[in-house]
């Protein structure tokens, strides 16, 4: 996580908190030997005084380069709003996405009896997710103000992958099956995270995903229709013209939730 060199103090309290200063420095003197050593590349390690840092540009971080995307846009009207992203802002987040291999900081990397590693880990385990489910949330939202629900559905799912019980997470993920017309997946959905709610401290389905699965099995199953070839075969089928774009964008800012307001002259079709 650092992009300036660090002393070696802080190298052997992060590494040999229990050691002496005088044991931890040789270790560090070794350490820092071996990895000349495997590196066989005198460019990539720096050691001026007392200080130590890596070659930043020989040697690529992942890490950096989300924070360089991620952290500029995390307070932007851009992600702190809802709608269409603009292109720019989109392709960013996806390639932020893109260096996201784990839901962890060095995932599966773990340093017995260093308390500094620990606190570091925790902290930047903590920015990370926090940075991470808001790119994943706004996607969703992305995707769903174009009508891409398919591509909405998935980011959706990597949302609940990190957290079960975010309703509504849940809420949107049932109501993009819904207006799929994939009704069993998303009674199948809710019948998977019953028992996830009922173990947890909530104990019991949120009262939302209950009047929901209700309203679910209540309604009458989309059947398959067929069009009829314009300018029609039947005077009477002349298809409704006119609205689509407004009733599609009508529908994306209902699955989004929250209030929407409809201007227009009177006899206009509000």
């Amino acid at each position: 996580g650092h992009v300036t060199p660090i002393s070696r103090v802080e190298i052997c309290n992060l590494f040999w908190p229990k050691d002496s200063d005088v044991l931890a420095r040789k270790k560090l003197r070794v350490g820092l030997s071996r990895l000349r050593s495997d590196l066989k590349d005198d460019e990539l390690l720096f050691t001026e005084n007392d200080l130590v840092s890596l070659n930043p540009d020989r040697v690529y971080v992942d890490a950096r380069e989300y924070n360089d995307i991620v952290l500029p846009l995390l307070n932007s009207s851009e992600l702190n709003s809802s709608g269409k992203l603009p292109d720019w802002c989109y392709n960013r987040l996806i390639r932020a996405m893109t260096l996201c291999r784990g839901t962890q900081v060095v995932q599966g990397f773990s340093l017995p009896h260093s308390s500094g590693f620990e606190n570091w880990h925790v902290f930047s385990n903590q920015a990370f997710n926090f940075s991470r489910e808001k790119i994943i949330e706004r996607l969703a939202d992305h995707c769903i103000a174009i009508g891409n629900l398919d591509e909405a559905m998935l980011w959706l799912g990597k949302a609940i992958d990190t957290d079960q019980l975010n309703t509504d997470i849940n809420y949107l993920m049932l109501e993009c099956y819904r207006e799929r017309g994939r009704y069993k997946e998303a009674l199948d959905f809710i019948a998977l995270l019953e028992p996830i709610y009922t173990s947890s401290p909530i104990g019991a389905l949120p009262q939302t995903i209950v009047d929901f699965r209700k309203r679910l099995q209540g309604e009458p199953k989309p059947q398959k229709t067929y069009g009829i070839p314009w300018p029609g075969a039947e005077s009477n089928a002349v298809p409704f013209i006119g609205r689509n774009d407004l009733i599609q964008s009508l529908m994306h800012a209902y699955h989004r939730r929250g209030l929407v307001h409809i201007t227009g002259p009177s006899g206009c079709g509000k």
